[in-house]
């Protein structure tokens, strides 16, 4: 068929107006054939693909039954017995407490213990009325060279911190 000249005669053949009706007749009775032919393969192959399928889910399934279960080594260091799942649904857990030392336990401070901090704060509150308000640079010429420090904690709330707590109680609070 590789012949420029056998394809022509055959596509000649095929499509002549001259063939006879039993010629095309034949020729679409074996085209059919063929297309059931097919049809019947792939439906076969199907189930036989399904049927291998099924046997081997049920190979995989009945070989998991007759397995026994592996040996696990219980605290002692020896081998546990084989326990089959038909014999006993559980499994025996023996536990024991934990050593001393490795309890944590929890206690309560004595009372004389007292936490604080080296620094004194002084809160400095501002207010309306008779008294007028300081400036920051006022404030802090009114301590007289002692060390401290203006914190702001929020827009209207000020403090004012001494770094020798004696500092602050000479220090008037308003």
């Amino acid at each position: 068929m590789s012949d420029p000249a056998d394809r022509k005669d055959l596509l000649g053949d095929v499509f002549a107006e001259g063939a006879s009706g039993e010629f095309r007749e034949a020729l679409l009775g074996e085209m059919l054939g063929a297309v059931r032919r097919r049809r019947r393969f792939r439906k076969a192959r199907g189930a036989v693909m399904l049927l291998a399928l099924a046997l081997c889910a049920l190979l995989v399934i009945s070989t998991r039954h007759q397995l026994p279960r592996q040996q696990s080594a219980n605290s002692t260091g020896e081998p546990a017995a084989i326990v089959s799942p038909r014999q006993t649904d559980y499994r025996l857990i023996r536990s024991e407490p934990l050593p001393e030392d490795h309890i944590i336990k929890t206690r309560q401070f004595s009372n004389d213990l007292t936490l604080g901090s080296e620094l004194a704060f002084v809160d400095v509150t501002t207010g309306t009325g008779r008294c007028r308000e300081l400036t920051d640079d006022q404030l802090l010429g009114l301590l007289a060279g002692r060390p401290a420090l203006l914190v702001r904690t929020g827009p209207h709330s000020e403090g004012l911190v001494f770094s020798n707590p004696k500092d602050g109680e000479g220090f008037p609070a308003n």
